[in-house]
């Protein structure tokens, strides 16, 4: 799907789910004259997801505001071997003890590329070189606008919906067991409305898998997602290591 069709689907998905619920409210009460009000959040959710994913990426997962050099090295040797001359992402490296990396991008940005921890020390040289050009071309692809979008606006929707009920249907056990208060009749309700454009979301987000030749020989692949459990993740890479 082209990025213009995937941008204007979601454009529809965020209006009839956000701004017709809203807009027919005010309609009804307290009149047809403020029906337009209604689609007053849906542009804002919109404006600050494709203006602001990056960052609110990096905030989610806890990357510090001071630049990191752990992969300055790594990242001069990729951009060398690519023969880049142009803007170059933002690469940080993330708290998590999972091999994985995060790919974002705003409108009017060349993006952001975030690096796990447990990548940077599980992760050879060779194959940290893999993973930064994958995130490179990623980042450079035309749909990852679209698709941190997409991220974003979908854990948000997450926030309205009881934790209790997004771990048992998207597979946080350790969440679903911590929140069982939350798996009421009423929170089943409330994720049964949700659920439908959480889906429509991460499907116009959705982009292709990374193949890693670099990583074949020890048995990792990667699989990229537009959300994993609330947590906005555009072009989520995570690398499932035999190690």
């Amino acid at each position: 799907m082209r990025p213009f069709i995937r941008a204007a689907a979601l454009v529809i998905v965020v209006m009839i789910a956000g701004a017709a619920p809203l807009s027919l409210a005010l309609a009804a009460w307290p009149g047809p004259a403020w029906a337009i009000l209604g689609v007053i959040p849906a542009t804002a959710a919109l404006s600050v997801a494709f203006l602001g994913a990056e960052g609110i990426v990096a905030r989610a997962h806890g990357v510090p505001d001071e630049a990191s050099a752990t992969l300055a090295g790594t990242l001069g040797r990729v951009l060398e071997e690519r023969s880049s001359s142009g803007p170059v992402p933002r690469v940080a490296v993330f708290p998590n003890p999972i091999p994985m990396a995060l790919v974002a991008r705003s409108a009017r940005s060349v993006g952001t590329v975030l690096i796990s921890e447990g990548a940077a020390v599980r992760l050879s040289e060779t194959e940290l070189r893999a993973v930064l050009d994958a995130c490179l071309t990623r980042a450079a692809a035309p749909g990852i606008v679209v698709s941190s979008a997409c991220a974003v606006l979908s854990a948000w929707l997450l926030r309205f919906v009881p934790r209790g009920w997004v771990g048992a249907v998207l597979g946080d056990a350790r969440t679903s067991r911590e929140r069982r208060h939350d798996l009421g009749a009423s929170g089943a309700v409330a994720f049964l409305v949700a659920y439908p454009t959480y889906l429509a979301l991460v499907g116009i987000g959705r982009q292709k898998s990374v193949p890693l030749e670099a990583l074949d020989a020890r048995g990792a692949t990667g699989s990229l997602d537009s959300s994993r459990i609330g947590i906005p993740n555009p072009g989520f890479l995570r690398l499932y290591m035999n190690v």
